[in-house]
């Protein structure tokens, strides 16, 4: 059964607040990787619809498919499923091959 924890309104950080907890961040700067255990990724991953904004994500993950998470943008307070932050943040650990 899954797990999409609703998060709390959109909470929002900058660019600069999150930098320094980076672990990886790509080339664009869109997703940036603060922590990895097993099958679970965190990190902030950049809002599409604000400038230099990014949403705080969690993923859990079982054979790359996202079976838990959180995130902070309105589509998971609203929906609670996996919105494409999560996708994103799934897509780089899996690309960087912290997760498998």
């Amino acid at each position: 059964m899954s797990s999409y924890r609703k998060g709390p309104r959109p909470l929002l950080y900058k660019y600069e607040e999150v930098k320094a907890r980076a672990l990886f961040m790509n080339n664009s700067r869109t997703v940036i990787v603060t922590g990895f255990d097993g099958n679970s990724v965190e990190g902030f991953v950049r809002s599409d619809s604000r400038k230099d904004r990014y949403h705080r994500t969690a993923v859990e993950l079982e054979r790359n498919r996202i079976t838990g998470g959180t995130c902070t943008c309105e589509s998971v307070s609203f929906y609670g499923e996996p919105c494409k932050h999560m996708l994103r943040l799934r897509n780089s650990a899996v690309h960087i091959g912290i997760v498998q």
